[in-house]
């Protein structure tokens, strides 16, 4: 660190939340704030107050209606099942929805589904396919179709690789690999 400390080669202006802008950011910051009050549709919404304030201190990153267990509320507040698009190329789910649909197929796997295969890919047709049918009461989707079908092994895949490991690291920190009969009889108590 040189003798002029965090601060580096420029010191630059000091902002409100005790971040330091350089001459450049604070220009750029300066024209946006005047196009920003030029603009009669921001100018509407300060008359009639609809525009929230926010607290510059406290940045938290909020969590959609759809992260989690908020996919079944959603569901029941819509009345309706959740529509799921897949890109068939990635592999990936695009919607809305998406981070609903992943924590359903974790969810679904941690409550429903036998470990005594080594890996997925070794789970028979007969096991994965209650398992996909679960996720129709969710959401819309065609499970007949080979496309979708191949979408979500992947993230059934991808769950009960997180599962697995994580019951792998509970085992070990039980003193599994040292006396396995003692991991065997101990009562699991904080993994999911």
């Amino acid at each position: 660190m040189s003798k002029r400390g965090r601060r580096g080669r420029r010191g630059g202006m000091s902002r409100q939340d005790g971040e330091r802008t350089s001459a450049t950011n604070v220009v750029i910051e300066r024209s946006q704030t005047t196009e920003q009050q030029s603009d009669p549709i921001y100018e509407t919404e300060q008359e009639h107050g609809t525009e929230q304030e926010h607290d510059t201190d406290t940045k938290s990153a909020k969590r959609e209606l759809t992260c989690g267990n908020g996919a079944r509320k959603t569901m029941k507040a819509a009345k309706k099942r959740l529509i799921v698009r897949f890109n068939f190329k990635t592999m990936q789910v695009v919607c809305d929805n998406a981070s609903a649909f992943m924590y359903e197929c974790g969810s679904i796997l941690h409550s429903n589904c036998i470990l005594q295969y080594k890996e997925w890919r070794h789970v028979p047709e007969e096991a994965r396919l209650p398992l996909r049918h679960r996720l129709t009461t969710l959401f819309e989707i065609d499970v007949e179709d080979a496309n979708v079908r191949k979408v979500i092994d992947n993230h059934m895949a991808r769950a009960w690789r997180n599962y697995r490991s994580q019951l792998h690291d509970y085992f070990k920190g039980i003193g599994g690999p040292v006396d396995p009969t003692k991991a065997k009889t101990t009562a699991p108590s904080k993994y999911g």
